[in-house]
């Protein structure tokens, strides 16, 4: 299948990685191995809150662990998930603000997706996102950052269409706010290897060079190593 990626034009040298990074998670899916930290699913999803100065304490508390776990998942997902787990009941009764017990699902999901779990990490993202929806509205960038990983989840269910289709919305809500950035740079990949996991090859081929031109504009390579 490369090569047939590879037929359609030259490729420069960052498009080279990114169509051999894609075709490696693409062939490990297929025989139901899916690496649990894959750099090319969501290599810009970081919690939401940025500062805790409008916290009470217990809200303080579950951005720290928030912000531990995400940092925790990219070595150690099984104690990132333990983390948040034995936390569970500051998020259940605690004085907790909507934003923030959407985070901390937003989280829980993207580790449980990250463990291979794909139907538990669906359910949860998907209560993160109608609770994003509830505090932003429809359209704010939040909620592109659980739409591409509840399109991550649906690609290990193997659910190509849905997974697309919430790849798709993600990509809305990032153009419509006018972001070129990374979070755009995952849309477009993880709808390249879509396409290419349907044989619309391509696609596949269309929207990895929109993938390429998103850090050649951004100049943000550090995450392709291999």
């Amino acid at each position: 299948m490369l090569s047939i990626l590879f037929g359609y034009i030259r490729v420069n040298n960052l498009l080279h990685v990114i169509l051999i990074a894609a075709f490696s998670i693409i062939c490990s899916v297929n025989v139901g191995v899916y690496a649990q930290n894959s750099i090319f699913t969501s290599t810009s999803d970081t919690s939401g809150v940025q500062s805790i100065d409008n916290f009470n304490e217990d809200e303080k508390n579950l951005i720290r662990i928030i912000k531990k776990s995400d940092s925790l998942a990219e070595k150690d997902n099984n104690h990132a998930y333990s983390l948040l787990l034995d936390n569970k009941p500051l998020f259940n009764g605690g004085n907790i603000k909507d934003e923030l017990r959407a985070d901390y699902l937003h989280t829980y999901g993207k580790i449980l997706v990250n463990s291979r779990r794909y139907r538990d990490g669906l359910d949860t993202l998907v209560l993160a996102l109608e609770l994003k929806k509830k505090v932003y509205g429809l359209n704010d960038t939040e909620l592109a950052r659980t739409y591409n990983y509840i399109g991550i989840a649906k690609f290990g269910l193997r659910d190509y269409e849905e997974a697309l289709n919430s790849y798709l919305k993600s990509v809305e809500i990032l153009t419509s706010n006018s972001l070129y950035g990374i979070e755009l740079f995952d849309a477009y990949l993880n709808i390249g290897i879509v396409k290419a996991s349907l044989g619309n090859y391509e696609m596949a081929f269309t929207y990895f060079e929109k993938a390429s031109s998103i850090i050649e504009q951004t100049g943000e390579t550090d995450f392709l190593a291999l």
